[in-house]
């Protein structure tokens, strides 16, 4: 398939293929209707991965993998299959849409309530992944799917989805395996991305994650990233070196406690993080009771 083409209206499998969502890295993104599951997303794999025996088996075992995390802040997987000469990933299908479209729709940012009960869920998330010995590694508003809430007012459930360069972990070294995108070159999207992760591919464990999760809950209260660069360059200068703009530079009746946390979350050195994420989301349970 290319990527021009268009499986709408196919059946493969237990699939019914409804609609095209969007096109992303791996390939076409669809909504399909599974004989077991209801809704799901069925993500397509490009014609540059689809080729590479070794990427495909990565994918593989990594799909698998995440259908193996069964918590309400994760995105299901339904694994990997080869229907019909088509690669697919299957995952369960969030009605709320994306993280990124909430912000747009919101004009940048949310209340501040609700920013820390979308991290509380991520923070949550990411412990299931990280206890399961994964990595998410791309961490971003377009990665964090929320589920619409029942009443207004009440801030949506997040659920971390999206684990195409997820890394699986044994203690804390990395599977020496070559990564999806090519040896040596850095893996994440540039705004999010620890500084670790400027370094190298394999230099990285949950706290790497802990490091986007301070950028992503910034933006959220703020509508601004905590580093302020105008290029590519510019920005990992800034991601290794320098030290983030203060929340409340940017949202000024922001509590200094959730100031706190976001400067010790996007600390530089790894170890200088909160040990973990279930840390983080103790904290954050209690900057929630605090407002």
């Amino acid at each position: 398939m290319t990527q021009s083409e268009t499986l709408v209206g196919r059946t493969l499998g237990p699939l019914r293929i409804r609609s095209r969502l969007a096109k992303g890295g791996f390939g076409i993104i669809y909504r399909a209707s599974h004989e077991e599951h209801g809704d799901v997303v069925v993500k397509t794999i490009a014609p540059g991965y689809a080729a590479d025996a070794r990427a495909l088996r990565r994918l593989a075992r990594e799909a698998e993998a995440a259908g193996r995390i069964d918590h309400p802040n994760v995105v299901r997987g339904f694994g990997f299959h080869e229907l019909e000469e088509q690669r697919l990933v299957v995952a369960e299908f969030v009605a709320g849409g994306s993280l990124d479209t909430w912000l747009e729709g919101c004009g940048g940012s949310l209340p501040i309530g609700h920013a820390l009960a979308i991290a509380r869920d991520i923070a949550a998330g990411l412990g299931a992944a990280h206890a399961a010995g994964l990595v998410h590694r791309d961490l971003k508003p377009a990665n964090v799917f929320l589920v619409p809430p029942a009443a207004r007012g009440v801030a949506p459930v997040a659920k971390v989805g999206d684990l195409g360069l997820v890394l699986r972990v044994s203690g804390k070294r990395l599977d020496s395996q070559t990564d999806l995108t090519g040896k040596g070159r850095a893996l994440g999207t540039p705004a999010y991305m620890a500084p670790e992760q400027w370094r190298s591919a394999h230099d990285v464990d949950g706290r790497s994650d802990l490091y986007s999760l301070g950028v992503l809950l910034h933006e959220m209260i703020a509508g601004a990233e905590p580093i302020d660069a105008e290029n590519v360059a510019q920005l990992l200068y800034a991601h290794l070196n320098d030290p983030p703009i203060p929340l409340r530079d940017h949202a000024p009746g922001a509590p200094e406690t959730v100031e706190e946390l976001i400067l010790h979350l996007l600390a530089k050195r790894p170890q200088d993080r909160p040990r973990d994420a279930a840390a983080v989301e103790t904290e954050l349970v209690g900057l929630i009771a605090s407002l």
